[in-house]
């Protein structure tokens, strides 16, 4: 933001045909990636893809083959931390500060592009500090709290989420990359805000309840009347009861780290 530079964002699953679509729109000429993204950018510039393309900042290690393969391609290959050395050496009085004003554009947020071309919108400051405004009004946050990161970051809704913690001052926890870990993640993570979108929240749901309908005898009656009493108290606007909470929905809540106070939605309607 030092720069008040506006960011594009990729999804890992995007064709090459989407991402071309996307740098077409935007004229994009430098991308910032992980060298296992390399070949992949490396057969759109054979495919006569990717023309406006001229620099990539590696946040990883590459093989020199394929760094020869980039040069031959007319892409400069550069590390990110080479980048970070060589902005070491500039004397602070050549990066002078660009002030951010509320309507700058600070993302071009595009859709997946599962079903046709990506759609874009562009995001302005404002926009993203009404959205932790308005987040604000539901979930009170302070410098205590901890948000898991682990949705498309590309997406609006990672992005407000992050904006917020920001403001709020509180933490921010990067899982794995692997969603199959991410229950390992939150217990070493304890977060307490779960940010989801209802496809896993479904299945989040789904397996919960398997698990407590394979129950029998004593464990299946603590159960149902567990269900029953939180029920009945949250038509009151209670939502602990310490009884079944200890006895069985602590298991619950520790799938997720066991701090959660927060669950929200985005993306789609939730039932």
């Amino acid at each position: 933001m030092h720069f008040n530079i506006t960011n594009v964002g990729f999804y890992d699953a995007m064709s090459i045909q989407a991402v071309d679509f996307i740098l077409k729109q935007t004229k994009i000429e430098t991308i910032f990636c992980e060298g296992g993204l390399l070949k992949k950018i490396l057969d759109m510039k054979k495919k006569g893809l990717a023309a406006s393309l001229k620099t990539l900042v590696l946040l990883d290690d590459v093989t020199p083959d394929l760094i020869k393969l980039a040069t031959e391609s007319g892409l400069t290959t550069l590390t990110f931390a080479n980048v970070l050395l060589e902005g070491e050496k500039v004397p602070e009085k050549e990066l002078p500060f660009r002030e951010t004003k509320p309507e700058d554009t600070y993302i071009f947020s595009y859709t997946s592009g599962t079903t046709g071309d990506s759609k874009g919108v562009k995001l302005s400051h404002r926009n993203l500090l009404a959205a932790v405004i308005g987040l604000g009004e539901v979930v009170d946050l302070n410098e205590n709290d901890v948000v898991v990161s682990y949705l498309p970051y590309p997406h609006s809704f990672e992005q407000a989420l992050t904006a917020m913690m920001l403001v709020r001052r509180g933490s921010i926890g990067y899982y794995q990359g692997n969603p199959v870990k991410l229950t390992e993640d939150c217990a070493a993570l304890q977060p307490t805000l779960f940010p989801s979108v209802p496809r896993l929240y479904n299945k989040i749901y789904g397996t919960i309840k398997m698990r407590m309908e394979e129950a029998t005898g004593c464990k299946r009656w603590l159960i149902n009347n567990g269900f029953a009493a939180k029920n009945l108290a949250a038509q009151n606007a209670v939502y602990n009861h310490g009884c079944y909470d200890a006895l069985i929905f602590k298991k619950v809540k520790a799938l997720l780290g066991g701090r959660v106070r927060y669950m929200i939605t985005g993306s789609a309607p939730i039932d």
